[in-house]
């Protein structure tokens, strides 16, 4: 039988100076953090971009579920920044009422956050701010949606 090693049991079985069954901090011991947001539904047009959450400089991005009690139709929304708007979620539709849909990226899914943007583009804020990105049409004139980003936070 063959055994192969994920990358983070690969740095355990491989690290002989010393610390043989210890990661570096950035991959283990952080706390996972949450951030909500309710979003009222109020007829967003088309690139309207809406804040939904910051994340420190090096936090890891684990989901973005989102739940909404009204079908946004023929609008698609994206998540990510102001410098790459699907930087963590292509634009996708959502049609399914009272149901969550996690919106992230594999590619982007569990990795550290090493460039950040804030909401006016600037990186050297030492935070990235999450932005929604309504495109195709505008969104319903009534309802709600509730935006849950997961993250791990390395820092204090």
């Amino acid at each position: 039988m063959t055994i192969a090693f994920a990358p983070n049991c690969s740095l355990l079985v491989s690290n002989t100076a010393g610390n043989v069954q210890t990661l570096p901090d950035v991959r283990v011991g952080g706390k996972e953090r949450v951030w909500v947001e309710k979003i009222l539904l109020t007829g967003q047009a088309p690139s309207v971009q809406t804040m939904i959450a910051r994340l420190p400089f090096g936090s890891v991005p684990l989901s973005f579920d989102i739940s909404i009690d009204t079908s946004l139709s023929g609008s698609t929304l994206a998540i990510g920044d102001l410098n790459n708007a699907s930087r963590f979620s292509a634009a996708g539709t959502y049609t399914s009422t009272n149901a969550t849909t996690n919106a992230i990226n594999v590619a982007t899914k569990g990795l550290p956050l090493t460039t950040v943007y804030d909401y006016l583009g600037a990186t050297t804020k030492g935070y990235e701010d999450v932005l929604i990105t309504t495109a195709v049409s505008s969104l319903p004139a009534t309802g709600t949606m509730i935006v849950v980003t997961k993250y791990i936070d390395y820092g204090a």
